[in-house]
C-alpha cells in the first residue's frame, strides 16, 4: 500500500480554470493524517449554475487567499505524492487551467482515478459517482464539499488497495514519487509561533483543531478529551475555529521547515490576522488547563 493524497476542486465559473475551492487528504501508511479544506478566491464571476451546484457564493470568498497563495502552502504535497480524484481527468484540468492562467509551472504529478478504477474493479453496480459509492461503502459524504468529497475518495481508493484482488497497477503501473523524507528520522520541533494565552479555555461548545504530535498524548486522546469537556473536534481550520492546539511539528511533512509550522498554523494565523477570534494555544498551555 502507498502513499497518497486525494483532491478535489470547485470551480466558479463552465471553464474550470477559476478554482473556488480545493480539498486535500493526505493518506500516509493507510491512514488518514488530514483532511483540509481551502476556500480560493477565483477573482472570476460566478456562474448561477456553478452556484447551485456547490453552494459557493461570491461573499464567501472575499477575503480568502487566490489559487497562486493556497498553491504555495499544498505544492509540496503533488511534489512528494502521487494524486488520487474521483473522476480525475475533471480535477486534473482545473489544475493544469489554474496553474496556466498564473503562470504557474506545475511539477509531474502521477494521477490516479477512483472512478475508473471502481468501473474497473466493481463493474455491478448501478454506477460510479461518488454519491452512490459512498452510499454502497458506507462512507459519510457532504457531497460538492471539496473537503468532504476528497476525503471520500481517499477511503474509497483505500478500500481498492485493502483488496488485493482489485486491479489497480495493470491500469497505472506502480507508483513513484519521493520517499526519502521516509527513511529519514522523525525529527520533532517546537514551532515559530506567537501563543494566545489560554487560562480561559472554554470547550463547552467550541471548535478545536490539533495539529502535531502532544507530548504524553495520542491524538485520539487528546480528540477524546476535547469531546468529553463539550467541545467539537474538527479536521479543518475554518473561520469556525475557535482553537488551533499545537503540539511538536514533524519536519520532515511541513512545508516551513524553517519556522516549522504547518498548513493548519500558517491558516490560523492569516485567519487571527485578519481579525477573527481563532486562538493558538501550545501544547504545555492546553495540558495545563486540562489539570
Amino acid at each position: 500500500m502507498f502513499d497518497f493524497i486525494a483532491f478535489d476542486f470547485e470551480t466558479a465559473d463552465a471553464q474550470n480554470s477559476a478554482p473556488c475551492s480545493i480539498g486535500i487528504t493526505l493518506v500516509e501508511d493507510g491512514e488518514v493524517v488530514f483532511t483540509q479544506n481551502f476556500l480560493i478566491n477565483p477573482e472570476a464571476v460566478f456562474s448561477p449554475f456553478n452556484i447551485a451546484i456547490h453552494g459557493i457564493r461570491p461573499e464567501d470568498v472575499l477575503d480568502s487567499p487566490t489559487f497562486p497563495e493556497v498553491w504555495a502552502e499544498i505544492s509540496y504535497l503533488f511534489e512528494r505524492y502521487p494524486a488520487v480524484a474521483h473522476n480525475a481527468a475533471f480535477d486534473k484540468g482545473v489544475l493544469e487551467k489554474a496553474a496556466a492562467r498564473y503562470g504557474i509551472k506545475l511539477p509531474k504529478i502521477k494521477y490516479y482515478c477512483t472512478c475508473r478504477l471502481m468501473q474497473k474493479n466493481y463493474p455491478h453496480l448501478q454506477n460510479h459517482k461518488l454519491n452512490t459509492l459512498c452510499e454502497v461503502f458506507g462512507i459519510e459524504l457532504n457531497h460538492h464539499d471539496s473537503g468532504s468529497d476528497c476525503l471520500a475518495c481517499a477511503k474509497l481508493m483505500l478500500i481498492l488497495l485493502g483488496d488485493k484482488r482489485n486491479e489497480i497497477y495493470s491500469l497505472y503501473g506502480k507508483s513513484s514519487y519521493n520517499k526519502d523524507y521516509r527513511s529519514a528520522p522523525k525529527i520533532l520541533k517546537e514551532p515559530d509561533v506567537a501563543y494566545d494565552d489560554a487560562n480561559d479555555i472554554r470547550f463547552d461548545g467550541s471548535v478545536f483543531v490539533v495539529t502535531g504530535e502532544i507530548d504524553g498524548l495520542t491524538r485520539e486522546q487528546v480528540f477524546n478529551i476535547i469531546r468529553q469537556r463539550g467541545g467539537t473536534v474538527s479536521d479543518f481550520v475554518t473561520v469556525k475555529t475557535d482553537y488551533l492546539i499545537v503540539g511538536l511539528q514533524n519536519i520532515a511533512v511541513v512545508r516551513n521547515k524553517a519556522a516549522a509550522k504547518s498548513i493548519k498554523i500558517t491558516l490560523a494565523e492569516r485567519l487571527r490576522g485578519q481579525g477573527r477570534n481563532i486562538r493558538i494555544i501550545s501544547q504545555s498551555r492546553f495540558k495545563d488547563c486540562l489539570k
